[in-house]
């Protein structure tokens, strides 16, 4: 009797669709695996952009801010305990302080949440807490600076600045706190940014072990995985590099401004030498001047008289120093600015009676170094003095002009007026009186020349060579 193939060739297709069957099973649970897989590293780069964009955006703008804050306590401690700045500097540099202070916008702790999950450390009870000092801090120096401002400079505005003085040493302990907290935040920010790294690395060992399970037909699905695992490495690595880009060129701008502020340093006490040197100098002026003018007084009646022309000539000093600490140029003054200042506080002081004698001022603005300046400011005192006295007996009312004009290879400065010519300007090449000598003197170590002209009026001129310390 014959065997029927039918139960053998029924065994083979329940073979044959059975492992049609186990096979579509398995691409149906590798196609879920790889479904939920992607899912999952979809969901951890989510994760690391979110957390690298808040730490770019928050984190890291705040420790920047937080820097410059430090470098703004860290000037005004430097200037407070050299002992050699004013009340103003100081004041200004603690001006400058509360104004950075202000700036960084501060991160309420709740935003932490979702960048750090879990807090081991407390971080957001100790950034709440760290915050309210902070707030506190600012409220208090913004306070007490704008008190001490208001106060000036005296005994209230110093008590006011020392008390500020104080609490910008527990302020400034308190940014070392604050600073300590940033670093653990950003220490929590690499260490969850290493676990998404690491989770994400079993992830794809656990896609890569199912994939080893497939042979055949499945071998593309893994070529498929490799190259996904790939490309997610090569997009991590390069935002790793953008991370260490962006801290290198963060770390070169700090390093920037700490060289502009050394610069800064080496610049401000290069200047803080040189007008204790101009001041020595002027000092030294005033000193020869107050002896000439006792040798001069021999009348007790004239005592009042040479203490006026005295203070005349210490006020023409002092406005130098008064133009130089106005001016952003510290080694300059402007000859039209102190020139027409000074002639017209002399004309308004000294015409009599007031507004009979008319000012004309025809001032070239030349850039002259403050010595030579000053010379010339002396000078000029001497003979617009001389020209008020002596050019208009009886209030007569006059015309008084004062110009500097470039001539040739230098510059010419004259004083002249429409009135009586006196003894006094025409001897002032040989006379022996204070202003005379003076005048001669100067004139003489400028290396220029002195002319007097009375044919009509007076008119008193110096020719200035451009070597003697121009600066245009």
């Amino acid at each position: 009797m014959e065997t029927s193939p039918v139960p053998g060739r029924r065994l083979r297709a329940w073979r044959q669709y059975g492992f049609l069957f186990a096979f579509l099973v398995l691409a149906a649970a590798i196609g879920v695996l790889l479904s939920v897989q992607y899912r999952e590293i979809s969901r951890l780069l989510a994760m690391t952009e979110q957390k690298r964009s808040f730490f770019e955006k928050n984190i890291f703008e705040q420790s920047t801010a937080l820097n410059r804050v430090v470098f703004a306590a860290c000037a005004f401690r430097v200037a407070e305990a050299e002992g050699t700045s004013g009340y103003r500097e100081r004041l200004d540099l603690g001006q400058s302080l509360v104004n950075h202070a202000r700036i960084p916008e501060l991160i309420e702790p709740d935003a932490l949440e979702p960048f750090l999950g879990e807090d081991p450390l407390f971080l957001h009870e100790r950034l709440r807490t760290s915050n309210e000092r902070y707030r506190e801090a600012i409220e208090l120096m913004g306070r007490q600076i704008e008190a001490a401002d208001a106060a000036g400079d005296g005994p209230e505005g110093r008590k006011r600045l020392g008390e500020f003085s104080r609490v910008v040493r527990e302020f400034d302990e308190s940014l070392a706190a604050r600073s300590a907290l940033f670093s653990q935040i950003e220490g929590m920010f690499y260490v969850g940014a290493k676990k998404l790294h690491s989770d994400m690395h079993g992830v794809l060992h656990e896609t890569t072990n199912a994939f080893l399970l497939l042979t055949g037909l499945l071998a593309a699905t893994a070529i498929l995985y490799l190259r996904s695992r790939l490309r997610i490495e090569v997009e991590l690595e390069r935002h790793r590099r953008g991370l260490e880009d962006l801290v290198a060129a963060r770390t070169d701008e700090l390093a920037r401004a700490n060289e502009r502020l050394t610069g800064a340093l080496a610049e401000r006490e290069m200047l803080v030498r040189e007008v204790h040197h101009r001041v020595k100098n002027n000092l030294a002026m005033i000193g020869g001047l107050i002896s000439l003018q006792r040798r001069e007084a021999t009348d007790p009646g004239d005592v009042g008289a040479a203490f006026d022309r005295l203070a005349q000539r210490v006020q023409a000093v002092a406005m130098i120093h008064e133009q130089l600490y106005r001016s952003e140029n510290l080694t300059g003054v402007s000859t039209r600015s102190y020139i027409g200042r000074l002639c017209r506080g002399l004309v308004a002081s000294l015409a009599n009676p007031p507004g009979s004698v008319t000012l004309e001022l025809d001032v070239r603005d030349v850039q002259f170094q403050a010595s030579v300046l000053l010379n010339l400011g002396l000078v000029i005192n001497e003979l617009v003095v001389n020209a008020l006295k002596h050019a208009f007996p009886g209030g007569r009312p006059g015309i008084l002009r004062v110009r500097l004009a470039e001539e040739g290879e230098g510059y010419r400065l004259s004083v002249e007026d429409d009135g009586t010519p006196s003894e006094e300007a025409s001897s002032i090449l040989q006379s022996g009186s204070m202003g005379s000598i003076i005048v001669r003197g100067i004139v003489e170590q400028l290396g220029g020349t002195l002319d007097v002209d009375t044919s009509s009026g007076t008119r008193l001129s110096i020719y200035l060579p451009s070597n003697r310390g121009s600066r245009e």
